[in-house]
Order: C-alpha cells, then structure tokens, then sequence
C-alpha cells in the first residue's frame, strides 16, 4: 500500500532534484543516478544537498554535507537516507 505522505514527498523531492539536474520530472526514477543518469557534477550535488537541506530540514544531511558524495547514489537512496517519511511520522 502507498504511503500518501510519502508519495507528496517523493514528488517534492523529485520537483527540486529536476530543477537542480535540468532533467524533466518523468524522467527521474528511483534508480537515476545522480552523476551518470542526471548529470550532477560535484557543485550541483552541492547544490542539491543545500535545497534538500532549506525545503525538508532533511535530518543528518546538514551533518554530512562535507563527507556525503551524493554522485554515487541513486535518486531513491538520497530520498530513503534523509527525506522518506515512515509510517506514524
């Protein structure tokens, strides 16, 4: 079963990765890589970590945002690590 709170999410996040990446929204899928598939360099993945960071306070990411190499991920693992909303959240 969908988890609606979830599904807004994924379609807020999805809205701020394909501005950041050019890439339109349809095209981005849960395995779209952020450097190979959107075409992400290291300043937009910066970028993308500092607009995930301003609209959905994604907890840990602030932390990290030295350390983390967002290149390497999927769209869904970013989603899953700092932005998914569980059950009763």
């Amino acid at each position: 079963m969908a988890n609606s709170a979830g599904d807004a999410a994924w379609e807020c996040y999805i809205g701020v990765v394909s501005k950041i990446s050019g890439v339109q929204a349809d095209k981005i899928h849960r395995n779209s890589l952020m450097t190979r598939d959107l075409g992400l360099d290291s300043l937009a993945t910066f970028e993308l970590a500092v607009a995930l960071i301003d609209k959905f306070e994604a907890e840990g990411m602030e932390d990290e945002l030295d350390s983390v190499d967002l290149r390497g991920l999927t769209a869904g693992a970013i989603f899953d690590r700092y932005l998914a909303v569980g059950p009763g959240e």
